[in-house]
């Protein structure tokens, strides 16, 4: 998991913004799912979300927090995903 969560953040590091959204989700779903670091994985799509707009940064960050149990501030992360995408039923719901 040590190589992996390093092989992850370089390639995060050098990526471009077409090629952040998933690298980021990947090593988020590693933090969150393998190392139990909820707080480093929404650092991480925050981060990446600040790099790249794209909506399913914020709504994956919402969710990981949701699963925490701390609604409020996931609540805070799928407004910003709706302010990327107004439209999206999914990110209203």
């Amino acid at each position: 998991l040590d190589r992996a969560q390093a092989a992850y953040e370089r390639a995060f590091d050098l990526s471009t913004p077409e090629q952040l959204v998933p690298i980021a989700l990947r090593l988020a779903r590693l933090l969150h799912e393998d190392l139990e670091r909820t707080d480093a994985a929404v650092a991480l799509l925050e981060d990446a979300a600040n790099r790249t707009p794209d909506a399913r940064l914020w709504v994956r960050a919402g969710d990981l927090l949701r699963d925490d149990d701390r609604p409020m501030d996931a609540i805070q992360r799928y407004l910003k995903a709706r302010e990327l995408r107004p439209d999206d039923a999914a990110i209203q719901a």
